[in-house]
C-alpha cells in the first residue's frame, strides 16, 4: 500500500488535477451514464437479431440489460433509496465488481449476437479494472466522499418528509375549519328557519284575530 501511495504521490505532482478526488468521481459519474447507455444500445441491438437468439438465456440477458442500465441511472440520480439498496455501487471497487459481472455475463451468454457480446463484455470488464484501481488509489477520499453524499441526501429526505408532515398538519387544521364552518352554517340555517316559523306562527294569529 506505500508503495502504491508514493506511486500516487509522484502522479498527482505531476497531473495536480488528480489530488481532487470529487473531480475523479464526477468522472466515474459519466461512464455510469455512458455505462447506462451502452447497455440500453446494446439491448436494442439485440431485440434487432432477435431470430439470432435462440437460446432462453439469450433472451434473459437481453431484459437484464434494460434492468442493469436503469439501476445505473436510478443510483447515479439518488432515485428514492437506491443509494442504500446498492450501497457498494458508491465504491468504485464495488462498480467494478458489478461492471464484471455484466462483462462475464454477456461473454457466457452463450453469444446469441456474438459481436455485441464480445464487445460489450470486453468493455465491461476492462472498464472494471478501471474501477477497481481507482478505488484502490483513492480509497481514503471514497469512504469520505461517499459518507458525505449519503449525509446530504439523508438530511434532504428528512427535510422533505418535515415539509410533507407540515403539508399534512396545515390541511389537517384546514379540515377542521372547514368543517367547523360547515357545522355553525347548519345551525345558522336552523336558526333562520326556527325566525321563519316564529313569523309565520305570527301572522297567522293576526290573520285569525
Amino acid at each position: 500500500m506505500d508503495k502504491i501511495d508514493g506511486i500516487v504521490g509522484k502522479v498527482t505532482t505531476k497531473i495536480p488535477q488528480l489530488n481532487n478526488y470529487k473531480k475523479v468521481y464526477l468522472v466515474q459519474k459519466i461512464f455510469q451514464f455512458i455505462n447506462a447507455g451502452v447497455l440500453v444500445m446494446a439491448a436494442i441491438v439485440r431485440f434487432i437479431y432477435t431470430k439470432q437468439i435462440v437460446s432462453f438465456s439469450g433472451y434473459v440477458l437481453t431484459f437484464y440489460l434494460l434492468l442493469f442500465a436503469a439501476i445505473y441511472i436510478c443510483h447515479e440520480v439518488s432515485v428514492a433509496e437506491f443509494r442504500l439498496w446498492f450501497y457498494f455501487l458508491n465504491f468504485g471497487w464495488g462498480k467494478g465488481l458489478f461492471d464484471l459481472f455484466i462483462g462475464c455475463l454477456c461473454l457466457g451468454s452463450g453469444m446469441a449476437v456474438v459481436w455485441l457480446d464480445i464487445l460489450v463484455g470486453v468493455y465491461f470488464i476492462v472498464l472494471s479494472v478501471g474501477f477497481g484501481a481507482i478505488s484502490l488509489v483513492y480509497r481514503k477520499n471514497e469512504v469520505t466522499l461517499v459518507d458525505e453524499m449519503l449525509q446530504e441526501i439523508a438530511e434532504a429526505k428528512k427535510e422533505k418528509d418535515q415539509k410533507k408532515m407540515d403539508k399534512k398538519s396545515l390541511l389537517l387544521i384546514l379540515q377542521d375549519m372547514l368543517r367547523s364552518l360547515l357545522w355553525d352554517q347548519e345551525e345558522l340555517q336552523l336558526l333562520i328557519l326556527l325566525l321563519l316559523l316564529l313569523q309565520l306562527m305570527m301572522v297567522l294569529n293576526l290573520n285569525m284575530k
